[in-house]
């Protein structure tokens, strides 16, 4: 779990603050985190809230 907090993210609604994160997920998972040694390698990452529907990223 990752909390975050902050003025301009309580302003968004969920909708708006989870395609945000998937967005920065999905960028970084792009770039640096594609490699053979990534944590990330051969694994199925999501995105969501416990109580809500999960993203797929990878």
């Amino acid at each position: 779990y990752l909390e975050l907090s902050g003025p301009g993210i309580k302003a968004m609604e969920w909708q708006e603050f989870q395609d945000m994160i998937v967005k920065i997920v999905s960028d970084y998972l792009d770039t640096s985190a594609n490699t053979s040694t990534s944590v990330f390698a051969g694994r199925v990452v999501m995105v969501g809230f416990d109580d809500g529907q999960l993203v797929r990223v990878k």
